[in-house]
């Protein structure tokens, strides 16, 4: 009888199990959900015609074959361009005349499979080489246009309510809103427009700023070429708005870029605060 634990093909196929259990892992951390769709993930043959017809064409050696991860697949290489961005541009350009126009994403990150290989603790990092992630053609985060809405008009609420809530903490102003109240229970007119006044400023030097920080955010995607989606007010009870959120209708086109559009909301709203 053979010992099963000195079968070659069985060790093999355990190893390769695992490397690509670690691969997967590796890909499901560096990419999030929204980028790994598996309604829309590209076959082995698109995924064959991008190396095969597209990629000779760009500015990129393949030296590996497609290896399938969660919602696409990697390819291995060397690019030929100056940075990152011109080696996207290439390979874009090439795909609108292929086709695989509009079926395929293509991002270039480095190699983050070569940390779960078996000499990962020997790796220099500047040595990293890098890699190409083939995904489906949609690879932003689905809108949910009535939850984000909804989320919206609760932060918008809980904004009025902030404005309200330190003119109530003033015991006179209190006593004022209390005896209104009772007229309203005695079923008699009441008159709160007084506190609308008050708190009126308030509000709308709080909505000012975010929709200052949103600007922020605009301002730079014009610039970018980003395209972000309608702005989410996240509401909160001890602040009236947490903060604004804002995703993508596709993802930035480099890390300089996402900065940008990052720093920028939080730099305008600052100075309009200070103002």
């Amino acid at each position: 009888a053979t010992n099963f634990f000195e079968d070659e093909q069985v060790i093999s196929e355990i190893t390769n199990a695992i490397q690509q259990f670690s691969f997967d892992s590796a890909t499901e951390s560096t990419f999030p959900p929204c980028t790994r769709k598996e309604d829309q993930q590209p076959t082995m043959a698109q995924a064959q015609t991008l190396v095969k017809d597209v990629l000779p064409k760009s500015l990129f050696t393949s030296t590996s074959k497609p290896m399938a991860v969660p919602g696409g697949f990697i390819v291995k290489g060397n690019s030929k361009a100056d940075d990152g961005d011109a080696l996207i541009a290439s390979i874009d350009q090439q795909l609108s005349r292929s086709s695989l126009r509009e079926k395929v994403t293509v991002c270039y990150v480095s190699d983050f499979t070569a940390f779960v290989t078996e000499n990962a603790d020997e790796i220099d990092i500047d040595s990293i080489g890098t890699v190409l992630f083939v995904g489906g053609p949609d690879i932003a985060r689905e809108p949910k246009k009535v939850m984000l809405s909804a989320a919206s008009a609760i932060g918008i609420g809980t904004c009025w309510y902030l404005s309200l809530y330190p003119f109530l903490l003033n015991p006179n102003l209190a006593k004022r809103v209390d005896e209104q109240l009772a007229l309203v229970d005695a079923g008699m007119p009441a008159d709160l427009s007084w506190l609308t006044d008050l708190s009126f400023p308030l509000f709308a030097t709080f909505v000012s700023i975010q929709v200052l920080h949103e600007l922020g955010h605009r301002v730079v995607a014009v610039f970018n070429d980003i395209k972000p989606t309608f702005p989410t007010f996240v509401p909160s009870i001890i602040t009236g708005v947490t903060s604004i959120v804002t995703s993508f209708k596709e993802p930035p086109k480099n890390l300089q870029a996402l900065f940008d559009f990052s720093i920028a909301g939080p730099a305008l709203g600052m100075l309009g605060s200070i103002a």
